[in-house]
């Protein structure tokens, strides 16, 4: 099984165990979890059970490229953070490797992961500074940090937003984009975008995965991701049939405050059959305030004498990017 460019949100506080946004509960092998977003689950993202009789098992998994943000808030014992293991009657096995986070309760917590090789996991800098393309998806061109574009071959200009079919496309049928997926139009020279324009200065961190999400015929696509003028992965090849895809993952890009980030698809020489699933997660793991135009409340600490944090009123949404023009609608992003 894999899982692989999904949303995995909210998940509310029923006053019981798990509810989390994946759980491992009984005889599990072999899963991939690739490129999910995980944020505001009562409980952890993921969680590892190891409570059940000698016959059980969670084994060969592997968990990568993932964007975790805020889960656990409901902080029942170890049902909490990113990704939590709970039980010793075995030992879990697998991979932990390439994941982003933010998360006041902790990346792994709860028993050992010691069953687990783990590697460049990264923390974003605070709350503020991580972002996902899906679930910052919007009908408002620049919310939440994030456009939609097209490039015909010499200029980019902003795609619009088709209220019926909830997906921002072109003046003809292509190119158009909905919440997970891209479609280019059919022109070797042109590609469509989900965009990212960086609030603020510093370092960031890309995890994405490109893949096709319909493999009925057609001859794959190019997918690149450049800074503005800058192409900072070169053109990577996704075949007609691609469903394992490729990984867009990249460190240590410097941007300042404005730089704009596209995720870009061209067709190649046609365009049938070209739907590509890809939600990119952008984490800032270092600011450089110092640089001008940097935004410096995104990355400050936002702290408070009291919260409501059951209710999601952390003092921390003060600044996390998301402009609101009354509580109510401050609550209901942040709910969303």
């Amino acid at each position: 099984l894999t899982l692989v460019n999904n949303l995995f949100t909210n998940t509310v506080n029923t006053s019981s165990f798990d509810q989390g946004g994946i759980d491992f509960e009984y005889q599990n092998d072999g899963v991939k979890t690739l490129n999910n977003y995980f944020e505001g689950n009562a409980g952890p993202g993921i969680e590892m059970l190891a409570i059940r009789s000698s016959n059980d098992f969670s084994t060969n998994h592997i968990l990568e490229g993932n964007a975790f943000k805020g889960n656990g808030t409901a902080n029942v014992g170890s049902y909490k953070g990113a990704i939590s293991r709970i039980g010793a009657a075995f030992t879990p096995t697998g991979v932990i490797r390439d994941n982003l986070y933010s998360e006041s309760t902790g990346f792994l917590v709860g028993d050992s992961f010691s069953g687990f090789s783990q590697s460049n996991n990264l923390a974003a800098s605070n709350s503020a500074g991580l972002y996902n393309s899906g679930a910052g998806f919007s009908a408002v061109q620049g919310q939440n940090a994030w456009s939609y574009q097209s490039f015909d071959g010499s200029s980019w200009s902003n795609l619009s937003f088709n209220t019926t079919s909830s997906r921002w496309q072109g003046s003809s049928s292509f190119p158009f984009m909905d919440r997970f997926n891209s479609h280019p139009e059919a022109c070797s020279t042109c590609w469509v975008a989900r965009s990212f324009t960086a609030p603020s200065s510093g370092i960031l961190s890309i995890r994405g995965r490109a893949l096709k999400a319909e493999i009925g015929g057609g001859d794959g696509v190019l997918v690149r991701i450049t800074r503005g003028t800058s192409v900072l992965l070169a053109p990577q090849s996704v075949g007609a049939n691609d469903q394992e895809g490729v990984s867009t993952q990249l460190d240590g890009v410097t941007v300042q405050a404005g730089d704009v980030i596209r995720f870009e698809v061209n067709a190649r020489n046609e365009n049938s059959y070209d739907w590509v699933s890809w939600m990119p997660s952008v984490a800032y793991t270092s600011y450089t305030t110092s640089l001008a135009g940097g935004n410096l409340s995104l990355a400050a600490t936002a702290s408070a004498s009291s919260t409501d944090t059951a209710n999601g009123y952390a003092a921390g949404k003060v600044n996390d990017g998301t402009a609101s023009t009354d509580f109510n609608g401050w609550t209901n992003l942040y709910n969303a």
